[in-house]
């Protein structure tokens, strides 16, 4: 699969888990490492998966239902 293929899924994969509100889903979507960083709004950045893993845990228990749909979606893979 070409990169830029492999980013456009991953996208697809990130929006997907939040519908469906799995952290199963997002496992799949991010690296395991203390360097990755995630920013929700409103949120100070967050570093490392297990912060950033425990922060989707923490919004899918406390949230009923997401349903957003990204437009206007440009990549770039080099």
């Amino acid at each position: 699969m070409m990169e830029q293929q492999r980013v456009e899924q991953a996208n697809v994969n990130f929006y997907r888990a939040m519908h469906h509100l799995s952290t199963d889903i997002m496992d799949a979507v991010w690296l395991h490492v203390d360097w990755v960083q995630c920013i929700h709004p409103g949120w100070e950045p967050l570093t490392g998966w297990n912060k950033i893993c425990q922060s989707w845990e923490n919004i899918f228990r406390n949230t009923s239902q997401m349903d957003i749909h990204p437009s206007e979606v440009s990549i770039y893979a080099d």
